[in-house]
């Protein structure tokens, strides 16, 4: 069961690389992460970031947002995440790492590899999107409406991911402010709720194990914008299990990132090949039918 889960996981990174060569499409599941949606964007309660829920709007700005607020920037991040069945002396294991820097115009590159040797790279230059698997040719191809977004939340929303997984039991503290390359910032401190709240009831059946998640212990801590909300650095080391199929999983988890001015240019890869067509059958079909349609009677069906 461990191996089935931690390969669903490790599949996000074979979809996702086979997806940014054609149409994107998500997993239905990776061990607790949430749905890469965009979400829509209002201000971050400064006051509230106390309470998970205001938390995880802040972390889960969009990319343009982050541009907006911050300029040029790098994230820099990892995860290791170990899981075990009740009992069991067996672990699996999986440790990621991720690499995302913005010229704030827009521009942006991204690495993210594991240690199973999976990975995608992704750049987007002047509107011209440049995709591969790790160690592949990039393909180069013209984004879908909300790809960059989508894209960018690969990388820049797993803290959010975790922070929506763990909520039910994550406590936050105000530590106090500070500053950060000229902005005025707030510093948070993470530990385990004395009182864990329910989680969130799943309506999909593949995310209903998420209703049986327990957190058994949490601390951390994270920094963010005292304007905007915008986060500059997010750690968190927890253990929490869950049930599936009536057996008890124990996952630990520790994951941190930070995120630093950069002026380094956003530039169009060298080892590049062209995106193949796609065929559209639909648009072929509709077209012939016209054509025919439009034929003189003269011209209509071939009598040899």
């Amino acid at each position: 069961m461990i191996g089935t889960l931690l390969a669903r996981s490790l599949t996000l990174l074979a979809i996702s690389a086979a997806a940014l060569t054609s149409c994107h499409r998500e997993s239905d599941e990776n061990l607790g992460l949430g749905e890469r949606s965009i979400y829509k964007v209002r201000a971050v309660a400064i006051n509230s970031l106390d309470k998970p829920s205001e938390l995880l709007h802040a972390l889960s700005l969009p990319g343009s947002e982050r541009d907006r607020y911050l300029g040029a920037h790098k994230v820099e991040a990892k995860s290791t995440l170990r899981m075990s069945m009740a009992g069991s002396a067996s672990k699996e294991a999986l440790d990621e790492t991720y690499a995302f820097s913005t010229d704030g115009r827009g521009n942006f590159a991204l690495v993210h590899d594991n240690d199973h040797g999976y990975g995608t790279e992704a750049r987007l230059k002047d509107g011209e999107l440049f995709v591969r698997p790790r160690y592949g040719k990039f393909i180069r191809r013209r984004p879908e409406a909300e790809e960059p977004e989508t894209l960018r939340a690969g990388v820049e929303r797993v803290a959010a991911d975790y922070v929506d997984l763990l909520q039910s039991g994550l406590a936050i503290d105000v530590a106090g402010k500070g500053d950060w390359q000229g902005h005025p910032v707030i510093a948070l401190k993470f530990s385990r709720a004395s009182k864990p709240s329910r989680p969130e009831v799943q309506r999909e059946i593949e995310r209903k194990w998420r209703d049986s998640v327990v957190v058994d212990r949490i601390d951390g801590a994270a920094t963010l914008d005292a304007a905007t909300g915008a986060p500059l650095a997010f750690k968190i080391d927890a253990a929490y299990h869950f049930d599936r199929e009536g057996k008890q999983i124990d996952v630990a988890l520790s994951y941190q990132e930070k995120v630093s001015p950069t002026m380094e240019p956003i530039s169009v890869p060298v080892d590049v090949v062209e995106s193949p067509r796609r065929p559209r059958p639909m648009l072929d079909r509709q077209q012939l039918l016209e054509g025919l349609a439009e034929r003189p009677a003269s011209q209509g069906a071939d009598t040899h």
